[in-house]
Parts: C-alpha cells; sequence; structure tokens
C-alpha cells in the first residue's frame, strides 16, 4: 500500500536558496506521495513566487500558505495544527538540501512502529555554495533523555522525521509559543515514545549569513549558553517551558 509523507516548511525570504531545496524533496527516491506543506512567514522577496511558479508532476504536490511574520516557532506551530493526516511528517529548512533518499531510508526506519517515533540523522555542513567543510557535524551520538533535549538539544529540525502517532500527540498540544518546534517534538517523543538515530549524514545543512535559526545562526559556546540559561529563568519568556512540560505529561499519561 501507497504511503503518503508531508514535509514542513517555514520560509522568510529564501529565495536564494529555495529551489534547490525543493528539487531535493521532490526528487526523492521514496515511491509514495510526498506533499510540501509551505507556510511563508511574512517574506519581502520572491520566495512567494517561486513557490507559486514551481511545477507539481504525479504524486509530488506543493500547499502554500502565506502568514504574518511571527518567528519560526510559532511558524512551524502553524504547519503542525493545519498538517492533515499522514503516516509520515518531516520538518524541512528553506535553505538545506536533503539527500535523494533520505525520506526513504527514514520511513523504513519508523515502518510499522505503533508508539510515537521520531527519526532524526547526522548532518553535514556546508558552505553558501554547498562545498562540504564537515562531514559530520554530531560527533557521537546524542542523548536523548528530555532534559537533555529540552536544555541542551543537538538536533536540529530539519533532520527529524516522524510518523502519525507522534503528530497526532503534537496536535493536542495548546501552546501558543515555544522555544523551538524541533525540541518540542523531540523531547515529547523521549517522554512517551521512541528517537530512532541514524549516525550517517543525510542532508547538507548550508550555512550562510542569512540562516534564520541552527548552526549558522547562533553557535554554542558552553559558558555563554548557561548564562543565557540562568537568564532565562530569571526573565520573562514569551514561552513557558513548565506549560509545555505539563502538557507533555498530561498527554503521555492520556
Amino acid at each position: 500500500m501507497s504511503q503518503n509523507v508531508i514535509v514542513l516548511m517555514s520560509t522568510y525570504n529564501g529565495s536564494q536558496y529555495l529551489k534547490a531545496q525543493l528539487d531535493s524533496i521532490i526528487e526523492q527516491t521514496y515511491d509514495g506521495s510526498i506533499t510540501i506543506l509551505i507556510r511563508d512567514d511574512g517574506s519581502r522577496d520572491t520566495t512567494a513566487q517561486i513557490v507559486r511558479e514551481y511545477p507539481q508532476v504525479g504524486n509530488r504536490k506543493l500547499q502554500f500558505v502565506e502568514g504574518a511574520n511571527v518567528g519560526p516557532q510559532r511558524s512551524f506551530l502553524e504547519l503542525i495544527r493545519m498538517a492533515p493526516k499522514a503516516d509520515y511528517y518531516f520538518f524541512a529548512d528553506q535553505d538545506d538540501v536533503w539527500d535523494p533518499d533520505k525520506i526513504e531510508i527514514a520511513t523504513k526506519a519508523m515502518e510499522n512502529m505503533e508508539v510515537p517515533a521520531c527519526y532524526c540523522s547526522n548532518f553535514r555542513h556546508s558552505d553558501t555554495d554547498l562545498v562540504v567543510y564537515e562531514e559530520e557535524a554530531l560527533k557521537k551520538e546524542p542523548i536523548f533523555t528530555p532534559l537533555q533535549v529540552l536544555f541542551y538539544n543537538q538536533i536540529p529540525g530539519c533532520v527529524m522525521g516522524f510518523n502519525w502517532v507522534l503528530m497526532e500527540l503534537l496536535q493536542k498540544l495548546k501552546l501558543d509559543n515555544v522555544m523551538m518546534h524541533d525540541s518540542m517534538a523531540l523531547c515529547l517523543t523521549a517522554a512517551c515514545g521512541k528517537i530512532i538515530y541514524d549516525p550517517v549524514p543525510r542532508i547538507t545543512h548550508r550555512i550562510h549569513g542569512g540562516n534564520v535559526v541552527g548552526h549558522g545562526h547562533k553557535k554554542i559556546v558552553p559558558h555563554k549558553w548557561i548564562v543565557e540559561k540562568f537568564k532565562l529563568l530569571l526573565s520573562k519568556e514569551n514561552y513557558d517551558i513548565s506549560q509545555m512540560a505539563g502538557q507533555f505529561l498530561a498527554t503521555a499519561e492520556a
């Protein structure tokens, strides 16, 4: 039976690299259907035009929604809320390039799993021209305890895929904002499901001056990271980790 995949992508002024990323998703070896659900986060360049003019052939489709600029966290929360039922889901950045078999490998790893499942792989770093300068961004297998994922997550959303069981739980969460959508999904899986780690890089993560999130946006320096976390504890942020944790526990116990 043919299965279907939905790729969730938030775009923002992504015209320079967007087409290469769309090509790499549309040209996947996966034989099921792939729909790229794109929410544009208030771009001021030609991003919307690129998406509207992108060819849709066979079982490869694009769905496009334009929205106000709310930032990547809230934009991905909107995508999660609006996503229809599918077998598998993937988060995608607008400026990476996926290996041709990324979806095929990920879906096989999650096949027949009846618990919330999240697949994540290693990844490469490249410059703006996709010249790889680091073959493996993750040097050892990450730790996937809920606290580790919540406070020091090494897994970016662009390497994550997950099943409908997890998406159904994510859609039950009533959160207006989160620290990051990928940490939220991974933390929920760590609490009540199974995380599958693939040490082989499956995407090329392009680093450039315009990265909105990820390693190109902010490099983690341990002592600065600790100082920032204390500041978050002392200040009133527009997201509430305790609220998210409470909803996780309620969802996991349901």
